[in-house]
């Protein structure tokens, strides 16, 4: 019982200090994993997962708002990559709760209930600085961090990390610098032959 216990606080302790790291927008790929790793293990355990955050209209509007931003987001487990991060840093998920509730407020309705031409205009208004004004900026750094999240949670996870042909941690016995790359760096090169 003890074992479990430690082991629940190491894993709290690690979603914290990701989601730290996601407030600051520095999260290493490998801490990345470990939250879709929780989230994995909470679903081969029970068979679905349940938000920590999130009420049920909120994740509904995460699940969308995600799938906009990135398609196939939903299916690599993005949203409770938000969930997981969002639950253990306060002031994230305030970000994110406060977010999602402006867009409700422009839209009339929760983002999920809206129709893709009304998502899209109002996507369309918030995804440029160029766009501020008192009325938009609340909504402009909401989708400023929300782009980021659904993106490094998509592309963190086991399908993105294989979508991209990420080849790390894999052991070489040899290192070859292509050609062209010692070619191009001599042509720049003070030794370069005139």
């Amino acid at each position: 019982m003890s074992d479990h216990r430690e082991n629940e606080a190491t894993r709290r302790d690690l979603l914290r200090t990701v989601a730290l790291a996601a407030t600051l927008g520095a999260v290493e790929p490998a801490a990345a994993q470990h939250v879709h790793q929780a989230a994995a293990n909470e679903k081969a355990a029970t068979g679905k997962y349940t938000p920590k955050l999130f009420q049920e209209g909120e994740w509904k509007s995460l699940g969308a708002l995600a799938e906009v931003v990135c398609p196939g987001a939903v299916k690599t487990s993005a949203p409770e990559y938000i969930d997981l991060l969002c639950s253990s840093n306060p002031a994230l998920g305030a970000i994110w709760t406060g977010g999602l509730a402006w867009m409700t407020g422009k839209l009339g309705k929760p983002f999920h209930e809206a129709t893709t031409a009304e998502q899209t205009a109002l996507l369309d208004k918030i995804a440029f600085r160029k766009n501020r004004s008192p009325e938009l900026d609340p909504g402009i750094k909401f989708f400023e961090t929300a782009r980021f999240m659904v993106i490094d949670g998509y592309y963190t996870s086991p399908a993105g990390v294989a979508e991209i042909g990420y080849k790390g941690n894999v052991g070489v016995s040899e290192f070859k610098v292509p050609q062209e790359a010692i070619d191009y760096a001599l042509k720049r090169s003070p030794f370069a032959n005139g």
